[in-house]
């Protein structure tokens, strides 16, 4: 595959947030990627200025995509360069990426879904199984109104949509928000207000974790936390087998990833193309955890994600809704 033509514009997400989408062209085919960033402007002004110099560029392999990193620095335009190179090689061999890259892929094990928030929780997720039944309950859970709830009472008010179809909640607190003048900021966890040191925090979250058993958290302390973090695992996991995953604590640096390794941090890291700002850094990372005993969390968000996840076999993802509607659509092709 080869590439004719790219083009960048500043534009908007279908929920109002600014992005830089990019357009890439070969003689068969063409695709459109868009990737969120406050810079939306200026990186596509950027794009189009290198754009002569990806011009005659060959992808015929993942590894080929380092050719657009000499182009264009690390970030969310280089990321939507990547993904519509991706998209476009998919469309000119008319199969799904997933197939190209790994046909002999299966499904993922643990799909975890965003179904809605707190003041406190960022997202509250939901394990799902890809079938018809899940979606549905997924589709109730995420209408759900929880504005104004406790943790507590929000976690309560999604179990009762759960059902019976594999089900278990997750939990990803971005810790690092709650954090005022060294301490952590409850806006209402049990119906209270609290504003508590670290360890008083943690004790909190064991709390949370153990009364709903829940079997993902992510972040559950501030970003650089990662020796107190190492404490929290182990008693996270100490009655049962959950993912404690880094987010913020990594973003997506492999230097960072080894801190959290040395230290026992967490079990699990998320893979996230934007934070890692190039797929080659992602995948990158992705390896890094396969060999270090460290569990990777793929997060799906769009039809790129979703391909990659099932080709590089994810064993966790951690999918918007529409994020893992792309999934179930890639799962007809099983």
């Amino acid at each position: 595959m080869r590439l004719t033509d790219i083009r960048a514009i500043s534009t908007v997400l279908h929920d109002g947030r600014p992005a830089v989408g990019v357009r890439i062209k070969t003689e068969k085919a063409e695709a459109w990627s868009e990737v969120l960033t406050n810079k939306a402007a200026e990186l596509a002004e950027v794009v189009n200025q290198n754009a002569a110099k990806f011009l005659g560029l060959q992808i015929v392999k993942l590894d080929d995509l380092w050719q657009l990193e000499k182009v264009l620095p690390r970030g969310p335009a280089l990321v939507a360069a990547q993904s519509a190179a991706l998209g476009t090689w998919s469309a000119e061999r008319q199969r799904p990426l997933w197939k190209i890259l790994n046909p002999n892929s299966k499904q993922i094990n643990e799909v975890f879904v965003n179904v809605g928030r707190t003041e406190d929780i960022t997202e509250i997720l939901l394990r799902a199984n890809q079938n018809l039944s899940g979606t549905a309950t997924l589709a109730k859970a995420s209408a759900l109104d929880l504005s104004g709830l406790s943790a507590f009472d929000a976690i309560r008010r999604v179990e009762k949509t759960l059902g019976a179809a594999g089900h278990s909640i997750g939990i990803d607190l971005e810790a690092h928000r709650m954090m005022r003048s060294g301490k952590y900021f409850w806006r209402n966890f049990n119906g209270h207000s609290l504003n508590v040191d670290a360890k008083k925090h943690a004790e909190m979250v064991s709390e949370l974790v153990h009364h709903f058993d829940i079997k993902y958290i992510e972040d559950p302390l501030h970003k650089n936390a990662f020796y107190e973090l190492a404490s929290l695992h182990k008693k996270l996991v100490r009655y049962g087998h959950r993912h404690v995953c880094g987010d913020h604590l990594v973003r997506g640096d492999l230097a960072r990833a080894r801190i959290a390794k040395k230290h026992g941090s967490v079990n699990a890291l998320l893979i996230d193309l934007e934070k890692s700002g190039s797929i080659l850094s992602a995948k990158k990372l992705f390896d890094f955890c396969k060999s270090n005993n460290l569990t990777p969390v793929m997060r799906i968000n769009n039809a790129v994600t979703a391909n990659l996840a099932l080709a590089w076999q994810a064993p966790i993802a951690k999918a918007t809704m529409s994020g893992f509607n792309e999934l179930n659509k890639l799962g007809k092709d099983f």
